[in-house]
């Protein structure tokens, strides 16, 4: 996961940007890892259909320029 992190970001054109991990599901050991708060904004809108959303594994209904509060593991 390290390493695809860091070839996205050389794909595109950001080696430096940071790359975050959300707090579920992960069979990595990331307790090394800063972990810290973070909000999500939506950009597009569910509509009618719920999606699902890997950061909480769950499913949700949202619209445009709402917010999530996440805690995440800066791993880049």
């Amino acid at each position: 996961m390290m390493k695809y992190a860091a070839k996205i970001c050389e794909e595109v054109g950001r080696p430096d940007m940071h790359i975050y991990a959300g707090p579920n599901r992960h069979k990595l050991k990331l307790a090394t890892f800063e972990k810290k708060a973070h909000t999500m904004e939506f950009i597009g809108d569910s509509g009618e259909n719920d999606v699902y959303i890997d950061y909480d594994a769950g499913h949700h209904y949202f619209g445009r320029g709402e917010k999530a509060e996440i805690s995440m593991y800066k791993i880049r």
